[in-house]
C-alpha cells in the first residue's frame, strides 16, 4: 500500500452519514480514484456539497468503489467528520494546506515567507516529512519506607504529543514536526527510575520530556514528593500530629502533581502515603489508613490502538487500603501487614510511576518515543544505538516507529 496524490481525480457520491463514501463515477474531464489512486492506497481527499465541506486523509478500495475517511484534518463541523445528508456531493483528491511544503522552481523568485491558505500552486513537495510524535519520559521509582512507614508513589514520566485531542498535564496537542529529509535528529528513550530514584528524560530532536519525580520517604527524609514530569506522592513519618507531607509538582503541559501523605498521628494504622501524579490527573491525597491512588494515565491512539501511558504510582499503607496505580501504567502501593502486599513497578515503555513501599520500593517504567509519518518516507537509525520497531500496516498510509530503549540519531528519506 502507498500514499498517493494524483492530478484531476474527482467523482460524485450520494453517500450519507459519517462512514465510507461510495463513489459514483468521474466528473467530466477528470479521472476516477481507481485510475488515479488505486486499490488499497491512501490519499488526501476533499468532500463538499456546496455548503458543508471536509478535508482529510483516506484509503480507496476498488471493492465497492469506496473511500474510507480515515483522518479528518479540517471540516465545516469543527474539524470532525461531517454527518452528510441526502444529495449529491463532489469528492476529489486535494493537497491540504496544513500538509503543504514548498520548493520554488528556478524561474520563480523565492518569497520572504509562504502562507498556505487552502489553495496550493507553483510549489513542489518532498523536502520535509510531517511527523506526529508521542514522547514519554521514564517514570520514577516509589519512595522507600521502613518499619511499616510507607513511601509515596512515584510520579509518571512527562508526556508530550502532537497527536489526538490532549497532551500531558491537560495541555493542548503540539504542532506536527516537519523533519527535513537527510537530516540527523536525536532520539533518546528515558529509563525508569530505580527504587527511590527519579526517571530520566526522553527526547526527539529538541522536544524533551521530564522524568517522573520520586515519591517521598516513609520515615526517611525527604518526606515530601519530588517534582518531575509528574510529581511524586508525599511520604509519611512518626509524629503525634496528622501533618500531611505534600506531593511534588508536575511540569506544565507534561503532567500533574503528586498527592499528600498522612502521618502516624499516634496510631500505626493511620500510616498512608500519597499517590504519584500522572499525565492525565493528579495523584490522590492519602487519608488515615488509605493510600492515595496514582494519577490517571493518558490514552493515545497514535499507533492505531488505544494505549495508556504515564500513570502515577499508588501510595502504600500500614495495614489499610493501598493506592492503585494509574490505569495500565502505574504500579500499586504496598501494605506492611494484615496481610502484607508487595508493591508493583511501573509498566515498561509507558513511563508509569512505581508503587510506594514500606521497605525497599519499586522501580518506575521506562519511557517511549513513538513517531508516525506518511508511508512514502523511510526512517533509518544512522549509527545504531536505538531499539525500535516500525509498523507499516496498522494505520493505512502511515508508518509508526516505536523506540523502546537507547539513544542515537535518525534520518528520514523519501
Amino acid at each position: 500500500m502507498s500514499f498517493l496524490i494524483a492530478d484531476r481525480v474527482k467523482e460524485t457520491s450520494t453517500s450519507t452519514g459519517t462512514g465510507a463514501f461510495t463513489l459514483a463515477g468521474a466528473v467530466t474531464g477528470f479521472q476516477t480514484f481507481a485510475s488515479g489512486v488505486g486499490d488499497g492506497n491512501g490519499t488526501f481527499y476533499a468532500i463538499t456539497d456546496g455548503i458543508d465541506w471536509e478535508i482529510g486523509s483516506g484509503t480507496y478500495f476498488s471493492s465497492g468503489t469506496s473511500l474510507n475517511r480515515d483522518t479528518v484534518l479540517s471540516s465545516s463541523n469543527s474539524g470532525n467528520k461531517v454527518n452528510w445528508g441526502a444529495g449529491e456531493k463532489t469528492v476529489f483528491v486535494t493537497y491540504p494546506a496544513s500538509q503543504a511544503k514548498y520548493e520554488f522552481p528556478p524561474n520563480v523568485a523565492t518569497p520572504t515567507s509562504v502562507t498556505a491558505t487552502g489553495v496550493v500552486g507553483g510549489g513542489f513537495f518532498v523536502n520535509e516529512a510531517p511527523v506526529d510524535f508521542l514522547i514519554v519520559a521514564g517514570g520514577a521509582g516509589g519512595g522507600t519506607g521502613a518499619s511499616g512507614y510507607a513511601g509515596g508513589g512515584g510520579g509518571a514520566g512527562g508526556l508530550r504529543t502532537s497527536f489526538g485531542s490532549i497532551s500531558g498535564g491537560g495541555g493542548s496537542p503540539e504542532t506536527t514536526f516537519s523533519a527535513l529529509l537527510n537530516t540527523s535528529y536525536t532520539v533518546t528513550v528515558g529509563a525508569g527510575g530505580a527504587t527511590n530514584t527519579s526517571g530520566s528524560s526522553s527526547v526527539f530532536n529538541l522536544i524533551s520530556t521530564t522524568g517522573g519525580g520520586v515519591g517521598g520517604g516513609g520515615n526517611a527524609t525527604p518526606y515530601e514528593g519530588s517534582s518531575g514530569g509528574s510529581g511524586g506522592g508525599g511520604g509519611t513519618y512518626n509524629t503525634s500530629t496528622p501533618v500531611t507531607n505534600p506531593g511534588g509538582a508536575g511540569t506544565t503541559n507534561e503532567g500533574y502533581a503528586g498527592g499528600v501523605g498522612y502521618n502516624r498521628n499516634g496510631v500505626s494504622a493511620n500510616i498512608a502515603s500519597g499517590g504519584g501524579g500522572g499525565a492525565g490527573g493528579a495523584g490522590t491525597d492519602a487519608t488515615a489508613g488509605v493510600g492515595g491512588d496514582g494519577g490517571d494515565s493518558l490514552a493515545s491512539s497514535i499507533t492505531g490502538t488505544s494505549t495508556y501511558y504515564a500513570g502515577g504510582g499508588g501510595g502504600g499503607a500500614y495495614n489499610g487500603t493501598i493506592g492503585v496505580g494509574g490505569l495500565n501504567s502505574g504500579g500499586n502501593g504496598a501494605r506492611y501487614t494484615s496481610p502484607a502486599l508487595a508493591d508493583t513497578p511501573g509498566v515498561a515503555n509507558t513511563g508509569g510511576g512505581g508503587g510506594g513501599d514500606t521497605a525497599t520500593g519499586s522501580s518506575g517504567g521506562s519511557g517511549v518515543v513513538i513517531l508516525r509519518y506518511p508511508d512514502g518516507f523511510t526512517m533509518t537509525n544512522t549509527g545504531g544505538g536505538l531499539t525500535f520497531t516500525t509498523d507499516s500496516s496498522s494505520v493505512p498510509g502511515y508508518k509508526i516507529t516505536t523506540f523502546t530503549a537507547g539513544t542515537g540519531s535518525i534520518e528520514f528519506t523519501s
